[in-house]
């Protein structure tokens, strides 16, 4: 079971959760909120983009029961003047007290588009070749600013592959990470809310089965995700202030009238595009977030509209759970499912930093000192073992020293040293012996090796030394060869005095 650090900085009231994640099963072990408005809004302004619906005052959503204009934004001087805020992400993670391994990023869709595209290929080195003009050649801007990120799905007919693409500022992108470092903080995954909806999908495949949708509620912004054929393949993010332009002298009830009927509008035509890509029918929508009166959708898309209670698929604290707690799913190290949407790719591919390195060997420190104890226990077995050997070794040779030498005192474990001594002394009386004679027998030997002719064939039998005489017995292959042996002996008197053939017969040679 693997720990995962997950934050949901989609929305104003943000969370930050510690999550245990066993393949399908998730268990929510920590949970912290934070007011993730502020930290974004200032990402938002550093990057020169206006505030997205989920940076806005946080108002209740038109299908619910009540809705209130957003409070004017404050002005260039009270914002300067205003005191410099501490960094609630750095604040609230310094509270965490579960260990982790992994970390995956919600965070608002500011600026963001998504489409599916269909390609001959599949492999990631052919879409990155032609992504990039293939989105260019259907929106009437400039992508080279954007992040643009794929998710191939599946083949679709004889030919095609269904690619997800993702599309997002990278300035946007940038400013979330360099934040995140500034907080301590290095995200596996930063990813939207939409993703988070497809482990719906994920945990409970069985139950929510078949074609469908399923929205997430966080006015002024929808998420809408759609699952086909088996797959959570596409998604759209849907802002109500931006489906229609505010009309002069529209307020109250009539501005609500026209945002409700323009999101009810947009998201009727998400469905029918979803349907009509896919040659298939989006049986049903599932809701989810803030509330929102299902009557209302039901009538207004013409499908099966069911309220989603996604904390039923975590164990732990119903009232803490969110939208984080189903990302954690997607940040596990084995086998994790698919998910539709990363944005740590390209420049901003996840690198693990020094920190992090450092924080995973002590998580191996349990592990090393098993190790080390294991290799300790070994050398002192392996020494047990070779001590036992010696000494095995130490009482044979005592016994053999005893029987060949009654009655000689031999220290304990000093065998070895006590024999050395014995041989260096046989050693010493030897070389006192010494010889009357010029040449040794060894040297004679060495002598007759080099004055016997090899030609001659001869095979020398015995050699008897004795003194200075030199007996040879052995065999020639005939008489020329024995006359041969004897002119070649008798050629170096300095060495032989005399030489003297006793016999020579047709059995041998003698001399």
């Amino acid at each position: 079971m693997q720990q995962i650090l997950s934050i949901d900085a989609s929305s104003e009231n943000g969370s930050i959760q510690v999550l245990a994640v066993e393949e399908r099963k998730i268990k929510l072990l920590e949970s912290h909120n934070f007011q993730s408005g502020d930290f974004f809004s200032k990402i938002s302004a550093r990057n020169g983009h206006p505030l997205s619906g989920a940076e806005q005052t946080h108002s209740q959503g038109p299908l619910g029961d009540a809705y209130q204009e957003g409070m004017p934004e404050a002005s260039a001087s009270e914002q300067d003047t205003a005191p410099a805020a501490s960094n609630p992400l750095r604040d609230t993670l310094a509270k965490v007290t579960s260990p982790w391994t992994s970390a995956v990023l919600l965070v608002p869709a500011q600026g963001y588009f998504s489409l599916n595209v269909e390609l001959p290929f599949s492999d990631a080195r052919n879409i990155n070749r032609v992504l990039d003009l293939e989105i260019q050649d259907q929106v009437p801007f400039d992508v080279s600013e954007f992040l643009i990120e794929h998710r191939a799905l599946d083949k679709r007919g004889a030919k095609a592959h269904d690619i997800h693409v993702s599309v997002i500022p990278k300035d946007y992108i940038r400013e979330i990470i360099k934040s995140c470092r500034e907080s301590g903080l290095e995200p596996y995954i930063v990813t939207l809310p939409t993703t988070a909806l497809g482990a719906i999908f994920d945990l409970a495949p069985d139950y929510y089965s078949g074609d469908s949708a399923v929205i997430y509620a966080q006015d002024p912004l929808y998420y809408v995700g759609f699952r086909v054929n088996g797959k959570f393949r596409t998604d759209r993010v849907i802002n109500r202030l931006a489906c229609v332009s505010s009309r002069e002298g529209s307020t109250g009830q009539e501005s609500i009238d026209l945002s409700k009927d323009a999101l009810l509008m947009e998201l009727k035509l998400s469905i029918l595009a979803t349907e009509t890509k896919y040659a298939t029918k989006i049986e049903k929508v599932w809701v989810c977030g803030e509330s929102i009166e299902t009557s209302i959708l039901q009538q207004a898309l013409g499908r099966d509209v069911e309220w989603l209670n996604y904390a039923d698929l975590i164990e732990g604290p119903k009232d803490q759970v969110s939208l984080a707690s189903l990302a954690a799913i997607y940040a596990q190290d084995i086998k994790p499912p698919a998910l539709l949407t990363n944005f740590r790719v390209k420049e901003f591919t996840y690198r693990p930093q020094l920190g992090e390195l450092i924080a995973g060997l002590r998580r191996l420190v349990p592990y090393l000192s098993v190790l080390l104890l294991c290799f300790i226990l070994s050398l002192i077995c392996i020494y047990i073992s070779r001590e036992g050997q010696i000494q095995k070794m130490q009482d044979a040779l005592r016994d053999r020293i005893a029987s060949s030498l009654p009655g000689a005192p031999i220290p304990a474990g000093e065998e070895a040293k006590f024999l050395q001594g014995i041989n260096s002394e046989i050693e010493q009386e030897l070389k006192d012996l010494g010889t009357p004679y010029k040449y040794s027998p060894l040297d004679i030997l060495l002598e007759l090796t080099r004055d016997v002719p090899e030609g001659a064939g001869a095979m020398v039998r015995t050699l008897n030394i004795r003194g200075n005489q030199i007996k040879m017995e052995g065999a020639a292959p005939n008489y020329p060869a024995v006359d041969q042996i004897e002119r070649a002996l008798r050629a170096r008197r300095s060495l032989y005095c005399r030489v003297n053939r006793e016999q020579a017969t047709s059995a041998g040679l003698g001399g």
